[in-house]
């Protein structure tokens, strides 16, 4: 999966024209197209990149690796890599697991340095990383951790080599988005949103070095964003308690189609405005952008 950015200094450049104008432009479909900047998913949220002006963009997404991870084997659901979507989907539980280790550590006011300490003792082996999520869910929350049922699917596909289908990785999806929804709700509700920006921040203060480093080379914008995800955690609580994953993942087909084809994508925008329009539904001073 690639992740879709947009250049900051041509989209402050579209900002000075609309100010200039003074009044709604209209936006060449064309341009709208090449707004979009596709790029690989790197592992520590840093991204660099440059438009097609060769405007260098360096960005920090603020986006959990969960979220990303889980994500991007959905993608690979909706593009047919049945075995590559249970391989990462795996990964992002793993690594929610993590999430709740990590901010559970912090709740209990124990030092970011140490906890990076203790936790590379069992970086490498997941069964400790789940034997440690296993006790701290039930010491601090005081009830049985939510179950992973589909142990034995997940081994014959990743020790064994079996090819899944679509019924059962689309099983598998739903009952890790399930998993990933309930421990995150769970987490923040007893750490509370503060205590989650924090964690947050942690997270972007460990990148710092690299974004100085990049913002020395490059002399750009340094900024930080997050991208639509079926489970993102700007979705405020109450409202990412009612997320499902049929609902969620039409979302995600919409967002796939947008990065895939983008000119088929702001064409049927375009084909629907006009409707709109004719129906006098639609000013003809509004504007996409």
């Amino acid at each position: 999966m690639k992740l879709e950015f947009q250049c900051m200094h041509c989209a402050e450049e579209r900002h000075q024209r609309l100010t200039e104008a003074g009044k709604p432009i209209s936006v060449p479909l064309q341009e709208l197209v090449e707004k979009q900047i596709l790029v690989s998913i790197v592992d520590d949220n840093v991204y660099h990149f440059q438009c097609k002006k060769g405007h260098d963009n360096i960005v920090y997404l603020n986006n959990p690796k969960f979220e990303i991870l889980y994500e991007s084997g959905i993608n690979a659901l909706l593009d047919g890599y049945y075995a590559e979507s249970v391989l990462t989907m795996t990964a992002a539980l793993e690594r929610v697991y993590e999430f709740f280790i990590e901010i559970m550590s912090y709740k209990n006011e124990l030092d970011p340095g140490l906890y990076a300490k203790v936790f590379k003792l069992v970086s490498r082996q997941s069964e400790r990383q789940l034997g440690a999520f296993y006790f701290l869910y039930a010491n601090f929350l005081k009830k049985h951790p939510p179950k992973f049922d589909l142990v034995e699917f997940r081994n014959k596909v990743i020790h064994k080599g079996v090819i899944p289908n679509l019924e059962d990785t689309e099983k598998y999806a739903r009952h890790i988005f399930d998993l990933i929804k309930t421990i995150y709700v769970d987490a923040v509700e007893y750490c509370g949103t503060d205590l989650f920006k924090r964690y947050m921040d942690i997270k972007i203060q460990k990148s710092a070095p690299k974004l100085k480093e990049l913002h020395g080379k490059y002399k750009s914008y340094r900024a930080s964003t997050t991208i639509h995800t079926m489970l993102c955690h700007m979705i405020v609580l109450d409202q990412y308690k009612k997320i499902e994953f049929d609902s969620a993942i039409q979302g995600s087909k919409a967002w796939k189609e947008k990065r895939d084809n983008p000119l088929m994508y702001y064409a049927k925008i375009f084909q629907e405005v006009n409707k709109d329009r004719n129906k006098g539904n639609i000013d003809d001073g509004d504007q996409i952008e």
